[in-house]
């Protein structure tokens, strides 16, 4: 499992986390970037070597108390490296 934390002004938390935005879900696509960025590490990481992942997951849970969203992601690896 690895993770981040983002901290952010409280006034940009409470437009992402209000509803729908004019330009789509938030955390839907950094979601997805987050898949994607895992499926293509070696790509973007010099000398890493390319992994199958079987499973990819991001978790994104926003804290307003703290003006943070904490992100988890997990995967496992279909095959591995010497």
């Amino acid at each position: 499992c690895f993770g981040s934390l983002i901290t952010l002004r409280s006034e940009t938390l409470a437009m992402i986390t209000a509803g729908p935005h004019h330009k789509g879900d938030v955390f839907a696509t950094a979601r997805i970037a987050g898949i994607q960025a895992a499926k293509r590490t070696w790509d973007l990481i010099p000398l890493c070597h390319p992994l199958m992942l079987s499973k990819v997951e991001v978790n994104l849970q926003a804290e307003p108390e703290h003006n943070r969203v904490p992100i988890e992601t997990e995967f496992c690896p279909f095959s591995f490296t010497a």
